[in-house]
């Protein structure tokens, strides 16, 4: 056998490891019959990689299934209980953790509120610190990787964040660097909306009908992931689908990402706050005082109050123009909006966006468009960032697992 032929086959091998391990991941449990009929693959090729799967721990076998003409087979799952990751997201006022098996299943969830005053570099010496507690408690099972979910424009080459809207310290903050030097697994930065983007597509089993998805991020900021033929769309630089900072208005107010009347400026959480903040200042009735939180406001919202319902509505409108204008150049087939503002009055929101949408857009393509709330048990955020880190492994796992085969 020439050595050319021999890498082709390792390839291979490889390649089809990695297809058996996301047909388990897909259906949870199956037998190996099952697992040959999904990857199209012989069963004797089946036998071979479930083998070495087994051997290494990453699957094992459970109950007995009951298949077609009475045949019972044995059962074939990832063990998500010994090998797992981790997926924290970042915003401006917490972080989020979740612990998840290799297949998907959640098995803890953390939040932790930052303070206004605490700096970048406290803040990650905070997120560290909480990482390693949580891999420190659970040494029965085995840390794989971790995923971070990071707000604003990521830089990937330069694993930097560009700047996060109303928070200093992040430009040029080596973030990437940091979380590689403080652990010895894995880590992998990743852009937040693109996180969720990916959450809604791995955790559906891969349905097809999100494999062309946006999910909108509208919470501080504004951000978009896009996913095409399920795979995240990044762009050269790793910023593609950052809607928040197309403007609207050429004119506008000057945005801190250089341009001005960004979409952000108008239907972000802070711009609704600032703007029934204003309204509150110049004597507009309102249940609401002019220190109000941010779950004051939501309360306020969900009980109609005028002034606070129709900034709301304002705001959700405005959201509407930046999503047709990123269906007019991405077209994609499914929208998901998630975060903050979604959460404040999905109901409101569903009804401005859509009226808005179907006066925007021809009458075919409005036909043609899924549109929904994020409507996941768990942060889609983080839960997207240990899924992105999940996925690293399972490509390639015997890499980790350091077992020769």
């Amino acid at each position: 056998m020439s050595v050319t032929s021999g890498i082709n086959h390792a390839k291979q091998l490889k390649l089809n490891r990695a297809l058996v391990i996301d047909s388990l991941r897909r259906q949870q449990c199956c037998s190996r019959a099952e697992l040959a009929r999904m990857a199209n693959l012989k069963r004797a090729t089946i036998t071979n990689i479930v083998g070495e799967l087994i051997d290494s721990g990453l699957v094992v076998e459970t109950e007995i299934l009951n298949g077609t003409k009475g045949h019972r087979s044995i059962g074939l799952r990832i063990n998500g209980h010994r090998y797992q990751v981790i997926g924290v997201m970042v915003t401006r006022t917490s972080y989020s953790m979740v612990r998840i098996g290799l297949s998907g299943e959640v098995y803890e969830v953390q939040s932790r509120n930052i303070p206004p005053d605490l700096g970048v570099d406290e803040l990650i010496l905070d997120m560290e610190r909480s990482i390693k507690q949580m891999i420190e408690e659970n040494r029965e099972s085995r840390i794989m990787a971790i995923g971070v979910a990071v707000p604003g424009p990521y830089l990937k080459k330069e694993g930097e964040v560009v700047f996060v809207t109303n928070r200093i310290g992040w430009e040029g903050f080596p973030i990437s660097a940091r979380f590689q030097e403080a652990f010895d697994i894995p880590v992998l930065l990743v852009n937040d909306a693109n996180a969720a983007a990916y959450a809604q597509y791995w955790f559906s089993s891969e349905d097809d009908t999100r494999r062309n998805l946006a999910y909108i991020v509208a919470g501080q900021g504004i951000g978009c992931g896009l996913l095409f033929d399920g795979e995240l769309v990044q762009g050269a630089m790793g910023i593609a689908g950052e809607i928040g900072h197309t403007s609207i208005d050429y004119n506008g107010p000057k945005c801190e990402c250089g341009n001005r009347g960004c979409l952000e400026l108008y239907c972000s959480s802070l711009a609704l706050e600032k703007r029934v903040k204003q309204r509150l200042q110049e004597g507009a009735p309102s249940s609401l005082e002019e220190n109000f939180s941010t779950q004051e406001l939501t309360a306020a919202i969900r009980a109609g109050d005028p002034l606070a319902l129709e900034e709301y509505r304002k705001n959700c409108a405005y959201l509407a123009v930046g999503i047709v204008s990123l269906i007019n150049q991405f077209d994609p087939g499914t929208i998901v909006i998630g975060d903050q503002l979604a959460q404040m009055a999905p109901k409101v929101l569903m009804d401005t966006v859509c009226r808005q949408l179907k006066n925007r857009l021809r009458p075919a393509i409005w036909a043609e468009l899924h549109i929904e709330i994020d409507t996941m048990e768990h942060n889609s955020i983080a839960m997207g960032a240990a899924a992105m880190a999940a996925r690293s492994i399972l490509q390639d796992p015997f890499g980790y697992l350091n077992t020769e085969f």
